[in-house]
């Protein structure tokens, strides 16, 4: 039998299979020999001659037993034998014929073969001669020289020893000096403790081994006994602020072997660690530190300890400078704390160079000198100790020179001067003095040259004064400083102007000259002082007659000079603006005005309206004035009062009111005998406005011209029609408007009852028709006892039940008078319990389950699982008495929250809520590379989430493309725009949009083309990325599809976005965009588009939609783009995204990406594309096909257009495959059961073949 071709049919391999393990199972089963299966047992057997009736004879058994280093024992069998006859066996080794009659025939044999032997063995039996049996073999290693070892004392030697090699037991026997150590002779121990030796001498052992007849004998070994060690010594010395030295010594032990470590506070000392050296320097330390120090003495396996410890000296710290400052001199004082005692050098030196007798010297002062004045001088103090130094660099600044800092003149008079003086620099706590000169001549003993301020007197009135003033301190002159002012001149006489009313005179006077704001004025009436030495500028003089003239003076006062000036002025009041009042109506003014001053017999008023002066007011003296106008129009009124040649006027702008309207009436409050009538009218004259009411032509009595603006009429039949009129008057406008009303409504139902219990609250909702409208109101008993009164529509009940109750329930409704009752009888259970939810999450899919919920009404619970991703927003996936449910087509790595409710009969629902996250999908950038085993990202970006994300200056979906900029041409009536780059152009439209059924029939489609779209908006913004804080330039189209006949009801939003870098940008290649709970980068120029449909009125829940774009072919303005070329498309999966290119065949192509995923009603949900090829043009048709969704599917991909590098002007280049990508798909594990083993085996190559047999196809593209 062959086995099939691994190549071969599936189906035919498992039949082969099967019949191969069959086959098997019958040859175990009757351990006979088939000759026709020769590939499935091999064997040494041969067949002896013998046949006929004569019983054959077989070899059962051949063992090997024992080997030894010089023998072999093994035992055999045979069966049957003939009756009557003897079995013998015929044996050789190495070929050799054993012919020992013991061996020939008993059933063991033993042999002293060859190192490496074969053992054949057959029965001979009635001359019939068996199958053989043949074993093989080695004979044991013989024993080897035996290692040997030894450890001493002053008075003993243990002598370890072993042997290899060699069958069974070992015999050693120990030499001492050439003679076997009795107690150590034949024993199989491995060691031999030697004792009572003598220290200080030297012994010699050697051991022998016996084992099989062989003898061997160990290397002779020689050893000298030492005494132990003793006293050890340890001292230390140097010490200081991180080292110091120990010496140390031991007696005793062989010196050879003497070695010792020491250890610091237990740490060893790294280069004194197990030395024979007996000084060691510890260095490293801390200054100002306790140590312990252990000198640990080895020799042979014995040691000592000794201890002794000690303190480091603090290390050198907080060196201090200060210093004692003069003009052109300076003492540096230092000080340092720590360091060895006496052992601090202190270094100076003076803007960089050493200080001369201040260099590592032990005093801690330094004096400088030849210093500039006012200049900082760096200082720089290094003090030294046991290695360690400590230094301070300040700068000090010399005193400055004195200089003048101000000079200043702080008042003037017409005679005096005073002014304030300071100066900087010099020594501090030394005192400046000051020289000061006053137009050139040196001030006297006037003590001005110890303060900071002057005055000087007996000036000449405005002469220009000139002020001189220097420094002195520490011997040093500063600077003069000059300062010159002009002394202010003699007060001017006075000018004046009055102001007079009937009874008064205000005198307004001013003056020049003098010192500013000194001067004070008394003004005097005839003779008599009215005002007297004040600052103000006005005096007003009161109690005067009315046109009688008085003699007004005033005198002027500054700085010790008087002036003065006389007046003859008459009292008079002058004529006030009129006052102007209006009363205004809907078709009329009423003015009222009043101008107060001059002669009252001699005031006239004039009116004008909008600048036409008034026929009835004019030139009199009336103070009033009517005047028609229109209603709601806006007036300006002019009033202008004259009095004995003076004028004044006022003005008012006054708007009459709205004559009534807009008349309105409404019955409310409806009974089956009355109504409420509520009625309004608009504008008029505020506050005036009176109602009559009437019905059917009758006065209604008490609403009749009445402010109210509502009115009850009573006493009405039941039944009747009524015509309600409402008569509204206003400033004699009338406008009425009326309404007809029915009392008649049909009679009280029996209340309905509906309830709803939320955990220990049942409600009941009452409803019942007829009667008046909104006026009904119910009265609720249970078991007898009212529960609720007068309620409207609900009534509430406190129920805790532990097992079901009947409860009895009455209700009654009553409405204007009547009423009508229903009795019922009802069942209530326990409350149903809350359940518990967990969750078993995959990269796609999350399997929710859930305990069963117990008590509520028997039978009736049922459970509604759903999914959110925001928590808000829920969508059902589960509904029915099943406890688990699984929601699969998710986005990996991303939260979901997940709801059960519990559903039963009257209860509220009980929901219970869990959350979960995904899982992530394995790592890979297997969608960063073209091809697999290529660079990821092309060597130029990084991969960001299985996206690339290019460097500055790539592009493309794998960073393969130098970066152009993109020009796009949006079109403003369609969904649709033209790219360009470079001359060569595609294009992209979405064209329709198909539902179809569960089984692909299609139900309804939608030319996209055809819909009326508007572009809603199209915008050029600045956006920021808040990761990186780095701005680009967003383009941003949107259109919309509402209300549009054929859409039933949906609505359609269209938005294509870029995004480009700033000018200023030289850095930023990409732009994250989220979609779905991913930041997907965006490259820069690429074209995204966005697709939103609200309300789609599906046909059935099993239905799903295919959205359809078309994207052309690249084609380029050159003769490359000619018909000749075909386009050629390849298309890419992995979990998260499909990648697809459409190229010329010239090198240029286009980019889509395409998110796996979309919101299906909020929810990040996975999504398959596929596409399909125009052979006729080249054009590309893209399909997304999208499941059911009750609310609203966002869609969100991503195209960019590439330019082949070697296209050029005047040639045209056949497609060199750079353009094109291998298309490869990440495919998930599957697991198989394998019922044969050898199956599954199989299977598994005939996979991993054609695995290769599809990269190869793919590489040969």
């Amino acid at each position: 039998m062959r086995l099939p071709s691994i190549y071969g049919n599936s189906i035919d391999l498992l039949v082969v299979l099967v019949i191969f393990s069959l086959s098997l199972g019958v040859i175990a089963a009757s351990k006979e020999w088939n000759p026709n299966i020769d590939f499935l047992i091999a064997t040494s057997a041969t067949s002896g001659p013998g046949g006929g009736g004569l019983a054959s004879v077989t070899m059962t058994s051949l063992d090997i037993t024992v080997t030894t280093t010089q023998q072999v024992t093994f035992t055999y069998s045979s069966s049957p034998a003939s009756a009557g006859t003897t079995t013998t066996y015929s044996i050789t080794v190495n070929g050799a014929v054993v012919s020992t009659p013991s061996c020939v025939s008993g059933n063991t044999c033993t042999v002293s073969p060859e190192q490496s032997f074969t053992i054949t063995v057959a029965a001979v039996n009635n001359g019939i001669t068996s199958n053989s049996k043949s074993e093989s073999g080695h004979l044991l290693p013989v024993i080897g020289a035996p290692t040997l070892s030894l450890t001493s004392t002053p008075t003993t030697i243990l002598a370890s020893f072993s042997a290899s090699g060699g069958y069974g037991v070992i015999l050693y026997t120990v030499l001492l000096n050439g003679a076997n150590y009795q107690s150590c002779v034949g024993i199989q121990a491995n060691s031999c403790n030697m004792t009572g030796l003598t220290t200080l001498a030297t012994y010699t052992i050697n051991v022998k081994a016996i084992n099989d007849g062989t003898t061997q004998n160990s290397q002779v070994s020689s050893t000298k006994l030492w005494d132990y060690i003793h006293n050890p010594v340890i001292s230390l010395s140097s010490i200081k602020t991180t080292s110091f030295i120990a010496s140390f010594s031991i007696q005793g032990g062989d010196p050879t072997l003497t070695r010792y470590t020491v250890q610091v506070n237990s740490v060893n000392v790294a280069d004194c660690t197990y030395t024979t050296s007996t000084t060691c320097v510890i260095s490293n330390l801390i200054g100002n530190t306790a140590y312990s120090v252990d000198l640990l003495a080895m020799n042979d396996g014995v040691s000592i300890v000794k201890s002794v410890s000690t303190m480091t000296y603090p290390t050198i710290s907080q060196l201090q400078v200060t210093a004692s400052i003069q003009i052109t001199t300076m003492k540096i004082t230092y000080q340092t704390q720590g360091g060895v005692p006496g052992g601090t050098l202190y270094s100076v030196t003076l803007n960089g160079n050493p200080v001369p007798g201040c260099q590592q010297t032990t005093t801690n002062y330094c004096s400088l000198s030849g210093l500039s004045a006012g200049t900082n001088q760096s200082i720089s103090v290094v003090a030294t100790n046991d290695g360690g130094s400590v230094s301070q660099a300040p700068f000090f600044k010399t005193c400055d020179l004195p200089t003048m800092s101000s000079l200043d003149i702080i008042s003037l008079t017409t005679k005096t001067v005073s002014f304030i003086y300071s100066s900087a620099g010099g020594v501090p706590d030394t005192p400046t003095t000051y020289s000061i000169t006053v137009n050139g001549s040196p001030l006297g003993n006037t003590g001005c040259d110890k303060v900071s301020q002057c005055m000087v007197s007996g000036l000449a009135p405005g002469s220009t004064v000139s002020v001189q003033v220097l420094a002195n301190n520490y011997g040093f002159n500063s600077a003069p400083k000059v300062v010159t002012a002009i002394l202010f001149s003699l007060v001017s006489v006075p000018t004046a102007t009055f102001v007079t009313t009937a009874n008064s005179i205000t005198a307004i006077y001013s003056t020049t000259g003098g010192v500013p704001n000194l001067t004070t004025y008394t003004v005097s009436k005839d003779g008599v002082a009215s005002c007297t030495s004040i600052n103000s500028t006005q005096c007003v003089i009161s109690g005067l007659n009315e046109n009688q003239g008085y003699n007004i003076t005033i005198e002027a006062t500054n700085d010790g000079t008087t002036t003065s000036k006389s007046s003859i002025v008459y009292a008079y009041a002058p004529l006030a603006n009129p006052v102007i009042n209006a009363i205004v109506r809907t078709k009329s003014v009423n003015l009222t005005y009043s101008a107060s001053g001059g002669n009252p017999d001699l005031t006239f008023y004039t009116v004008s309206i909008n600048g036409t002066v008034s026929d009835t007011c004019q030139n009199t003296r009336t103070k009033y004035c009517l005047i028609n106008v229109l209603p709601d129009t806006t007036s300006v009124f002019i009033v202008t009062a004259t009095n004995n040649g003076s004028s004044t006027n006022s003005q008012k702008s006054v708007t009459s009111y709205k004559s009534i309207n807009s008349p309105s009436i409404q019955a409310s409050a409806i009974t089956m005998n009355s109504v409420v009538v509520q009625y309004s009218v608009s504008d008029g004259v505020p506050g005036e406005t009176l109602y009559s009411v009437s019905f059917n032509g009758t006065a209604y009595p008490g609403c009749q011209n009445i402010q109210s603006n509502s009115c009850q009429l009573d006493n009405l039949n039941s039944g009747t029609t009524y015509i309600i009129k409402v008569t509204m008057t206003n400033d004699n406008d009338v406008q009425s408007d009326e309404i007809s009303i029915g009392t008649s409504y049909p009679d009280l139902s029996v209340p309905t009852v509906t309830y709803i219990q939320d955990r220990n609250n049942l409600v009941f909702h009452l409803s019942s028709t007829g009667g008046a409208p909104n006026l009904s109101v119910y009265d609720v008993f249970v078991n007898g006892t009212i529960i609720c009164s007068n309620a409207n529509s609900q009534c509430d009940l406190s129920v805790s039940l532990t097992e079901p109750q009947l409860y009895n329930l009455e209700v009654t409704v009553r409405n204007s008078g009547k009423s009508a009752t229903n009795k019922l009888s009802i069942t209530l259970y326990p409350n149903p319990t809350s359940i518990q939810i967990s969750a078993v999450t995959n990269t796609t899919s999350v399997y929710v389950e859930w305990s069963q919920s117990s008590g509520g009404e028997p039978d009736k619970t049922i459970y509604n699982a759903s999914i959110s991703y925001n928590g808000i927003d829920w969508v059902s996936k589960c509904s029915g008495k099943q406890l688990n449910c699984t929601f699969d087509n998710l986005a990996s790595s991303t939260p979901y929250h997940f709801q059960v409710l519990v559903i039963n009969s009257y209860f509220k629902p009980i929901p219970t809520q869990a959350s979960t996250t995904t899982q992530s999908l394995p790592s890979t950038n297997s969608t960063c590379a073209m091809n697999r085993g290529e660079p990821s990202c092309s060597n130029n970006g990084n991969c960001l989430s299985g996206v690339c994300s290019c460097n500055q200056g790539w592009t493309g979906i794998f960073c393969e493309k130098q970066y152009t900029h993109t020009e796009v041409t949006p079109n403003p009536t369609t969904p649709s725009y033209d790219t360009a780059i470079q001359g060569v152009t595609y294009s992209f439209s979405l064209n329709k949009i198909t539902e179809k059924d569960n089984v692909g029939t299609t139900v309804k489609v939608f030319d996209l083309s055809t819909l009326k779209w508007t572009m809603v908006s199209s915008t050029n913004i600045t956006v920021n990325n808040t990761a990186t804080g780095k701005e680009v330039r967003e383009l941003k189209w949107v259109y919309s599809a509402i209300n549009q006949a054929g859409l039933d009801g949906a609505e359609i939003t269209i938005r294509f976005s870029q995004y480009l870098k700033l000018d200023n940008d030289s850095s930023t290649t990409s732009f994250p965009v989220e979609f779905a709970g991913k930041d997907i980068p965006v490259q820069l120029g690429s074209m995204k588009y966005y697709m939103s449909i609200k309300n789609w009125n599906f046909a059935s829940k099993l239905n799903y939609l295919e959205i359809a774009s078309v994207t052309t072919r690249p084609k380029d303005a050159s003769s490359c783009s000619s018909t000749e070329n075909l386009s050629q498309i390849d298309f890419s999966k992995d979990t998260d995204f499909t990648v697809y290119t459409v190229g010329d065949g010239a090198g240029n192509y286009v980019v889509g990406r395409l998110v796996n995923l979309v919101l299906l009603d909020t929810i990040p949900t996975l999504v398959s594309h596929s596409y399909s090829l125009n052979s006729s043009n080249g054009d590309v048709n893209i399909v997304s096909n999208v499941p059911y969704f009750s609310q609203q599917v966002d869609v969100d991909p991503e195209l960019d257009m590439l330019v082949s590098p070697t296209r050029s002007n005047d040639s045209c280049k056949k497609d060199d495959n750079k353009w094109k990508i291998i298309t490869g798909a990440v495919v998930g594990s599957v697991v198989f059961v394998a019922v044969v083993v050898v199956s599954a085996i199989l299977l598994a190559k005939k996979f991993k073949y054609h695995r290769i047999f599809r990269k190869i196809s793919l590489l040969n593209k």
